[in-house]
């Protein structure tokens, strides 16, 4: 499980790659959430889950 999240962290080179996109999202959209409910069609409720998932599994990482 660790080396799949070591795998998943940014390298500099990434970083500025993930910078463009966020910068594009931003200029586009207004944001991510404009982006996934008004781009991708998922909810606001969708966002939420999400986002709780997302919290749960840095809990769950940080204690292993």
């Amino acid at each position: 499980m660790i080396k799949m999240v070591n795998q998943m962290n940014v390298t500099e080179g990434e970083g500025t790659a993930v910078k463009g996109i966020t910068q594009t999202i931003d200029a586009g959209y207004g944001g991510f959430e404009n982006y996934f409910t008004k781009e991708l069609g998922f909810s606001k409720q969708d966002l939420k889950d999400f986002r709780h998932i997302k919290l749960r599994l840095k809990s769950f990482l940080s204690f292993h």
